[in-house]
């Protein structure tokens, strides 16, 4: 997604990069990132100001360490260990609002919407009922 690309979104919902970086725009028109991952297998949100302070967390953690004590950030990653500096209010959304979210600008046939939507994803959107596949070749999402 490109500024100017951010700039024109003002309708409510949520809109991909296609990477897991995710632009939700609230109906009151404000915007902020959220960060899509897997994290065990489940899907997870996050704050990616809390990324970095994750990540800033780690490097800090591990600065002076004997190389043969220093932590793999797998291991540091599998313990949660940026969760003690990380801010409380973590992100946390309900998939079915995002799933009829990503609906919604389906069926409204906007291709410089829905041109982040991915066809998977498309394809969770029509398993549930919420759209067509004709609503997705309208939006020129190849299913």
């Amino acid at each position: 997604m490109t500024h100017k690309g951010v700039k024109g979104i003002s309708q409510p919902g949520m809109y991909g990069d296609g990477e897991g970086l995710w632009l939700r725009v609230a109906a009151s028109g404000s915007k902020s990132w959220v960060l899509r991952v897997a994290v065990h297998g489940k899907r997870r949100e996050y704050d990616p100001a809390a990324i970095l302070v994750g990540a800033r967390s780690y490097a800090s953690e591990q600065r002076g360490n004997d190389p043969n004590f220093v932590k793999y950030s797998q291991n540091w990653l599998r313990e949660e260990g940026w969760k003690k500096d990380t801010p409380a209010n973590a992100v946390t959304t309900d998939p079915q609002k995002i799933l009829e979210a990503r609906a919604a600008n389906i069926a409204e046939g906007k291709p410089y919407i829905c041109r982040s939507i991915s066809a998977r994803a498309a394809g969770e959107c029509i398993s549930a009922g919420l759209i067509t596949i004709e609503q997705c070749r309208v939006a020129e999402i190849n299913i």
